[in-house]
């Protein structure tokens, strides 16, 4: 895969991440909040496809609440607080 490296940031074109570079729908997620010193670290299952930077929803397995998460890498993502 080409990379275009600009100041700090990595550019990489369009299309350029499979699949499996992000998650699959039906599959566990690591969701990981930050605020301030304090982290959280679940797991839930994503209700579609993403790859990393999408938004997506996932489910809690135990309560089968969604909630929104930014795709981060494979199998990993970010939970979106309000």
């Amino acid at each position: 895969m080409k990379a275009l490296l600009l100041g700090l940031a990595l550019f990489f074109p369009l299309g350029s991440f499979a699949a499996e570079d992000g998650v699959k729908r039906q599959q566990p997620v690591r969701v990981r909040l930050a605020v301030g010193g304090v982290s959280v670290e679940t797991t839930a299952i994503a209700t579609v496809d993403g790859r990393p930077g999408d938004v997506i929803r996932v489910r809690n397995k135990q309560t089968s609440k969604t909630y929104a998460v930014r795709v981060t890498g494979p199998g990993v993502a970010d939970a979106i607080w309000r």
